[in-house]
């Protein structure tokens, strides 16, 4: 665009960009330091100061040159914004700051032509500049924009990428150690937005239908797009998944306890978190962890963890090599809840008989009796470590299908001993 003016406006503009110009550098320093002071990505510190300074120069000294003259913006200095635009979004600039900038450098500006103009035919001459410069800074910006636009479009479709390319090498069955696909993980890490160095903890929550029984794809693929974008609102770093019958979650950076209020917010009631871990293979490590507590947790609703359910997923592992030991104590369990009972409120309530006999509204003497008579019958002892693993894995896997009932105990066994505790 070309602006007519008058030649004697001309000539006072022309005076006065020039002047601007020979302060340009020092002038630059002083938009910078309001530009960090205004926008709250700059004052971060990325871009770099001397880097904001330089952008300044550039794009203030095109301006200037711009009302000088009276023109639009010319194809090289559109391109450069259009440049300018792509790079800040590759940085992470929010193209509101990126603009905010612009314009808090047009106020400065302004600001110096004004102080310059004297007289009345030095005011008109700056009515006239001002079309041209509000007409430059629109086409500017609106190239920045676009700029911004399409590089953050473009990082957003390599980040999304790199999340299902971690998620799909995390789910795979290959070497947990070694060479492997290892420098695949942490590529695809890196183009996620992961620290591949960084701590990884996984997540799987089984839909409706069950772990292993998928959902219709349309539906999944809904709630997975739901679940990353509300999860991008937490601190932390996260890539959302899917497999048949349940959802992936990795997460780096995010707490126990707001992931599994966002879980639970997308229906997902059943969550399960594996151990945090680090190394090569941490993400695809933590993702079998949570696999193996989401297969204890059987679909029940609740946050489990791997950290408080490893017995029971080892146990389940394992299968028949464990049922000589685990075996009959499970038999036990199930024949005797209320002993069952007795052990689980032990071992809840740091192996103190007062304490887990207050818990159950029980004598201490009647707790005492329950878990001697629960020895008896399963020969084991709780207060041993092979004893207590041994209970509290035979105590849980009884639960996982049925919550312990409080029916009377089988046979006339009462629980307590009467000539001990006639009160009981």
């Amino acid at each position: 665009m070309q602006v007519d003016r008058p030649g004697q406006a001309g000539g006072l503009l022309a005076e006065m960009c020039a002047a601007v110009q020979k302060r340009l550098v020092p002038l630059a320093a002083e938009i910078a330091d309001a530009i960090v002071a205004e926008t709250p990505h700059y004052a971060a510190g990325l871009p770099t100061h001397t880097d904001l300074q330089v952008t300044v120069r550039e794009f203030a000294g095109a301006e200037l040159e711009a009302i000088a003259v009276g023109r639009g913006a010319v194809a090289a200095e559109l391109a450069a914004a259009r440049e300018h635009g792509a790079r800040r979004a590759r940085q992470g600039t929010a193209v509101e700051d990126v603009i905010t900038g612009f314009y808090v450098g047009y106020r400065a500006l302004w600001r110096e032509l004004v102080a310059l103009a004297q007289g009345p035919a030095a005011a008109e001459a700056l009515l006239v500049g001002a079309e041209t410069s509000m007409a430059w800074m629109l086409e500017i910006t609106t190239a920045l924009s676009t700029g911004h636009h399409d590089a953050r479009v473009g990082r957003d479709a390599l980040t999304a990428g790199g999340r299902l390319r971690l998620l799909n090498l995390a789910s795979g069955t290959g070497e947990g150690t070694g060479g492997g696909d290892a420098r695949e993980l942490r590529s695809a890490a890196e183009q996620a937005g992961f620290d591949p160095g960084g701590e990884f903890r996984a997540w799987v929550a089984p839909t409706v239908q069950g772990l292993g029984e998928p959902e219709p794809p349309k539906l999944q693929e809904g709630k997975v797009a739901r679940l990353q974008a509300r999860l991008d609102l937490l601190p932390g770093t996260y890539a959302v998944g899917q497999e048949p019958g349940a959802v992936l979650v990795l997460v780096q950076g995010g707490k126990l306890d707001p992931v599994a209020g966002v879980l639970g917010e997308q229906g997902l009631a059943c969550a399960a978190a594996g151990l945090a871990r680090t190394g090569r293979y941490a993400a695809r490590e933590s993702l079998q962890d949570a696999r193996a507590a989401a297969v204890v947790a059987r679909g029940r609703a609740g946050r489990w963890t791997f950290a408080e359910l490893w017995p029971l997923a080892l146990a389940d592992e394992s299968g028949e090599r464990l049922e000589p030991l685990i075996g009959p104590v499970v038999a036990v369990a199930r024949r005797h809840p209320h002993l069952a009972e007795a052990v689980r409120a032990f071992a809840d309530h740091g192996f103190t008989v007062s304490s887990a006999a207050r818990a159950l509204s029980v004598h201490p003497n009647t707790l005492s009796y329950r878990l001697e008579r629960w020895q008896e019958l399963t020969g084991v002892e709780v207060r041993t470590v092979a004893g207590l693993v041994a209970s509290r894995t035979a105590v849980e896997l009884v639960g996982a299908d049925a919550e312990v009932d409080h029916r009377q105990p089988e046979d006339g066994d009462t629980g307590s001993p009467k000539s001990r505790n006639p009160t009981a």
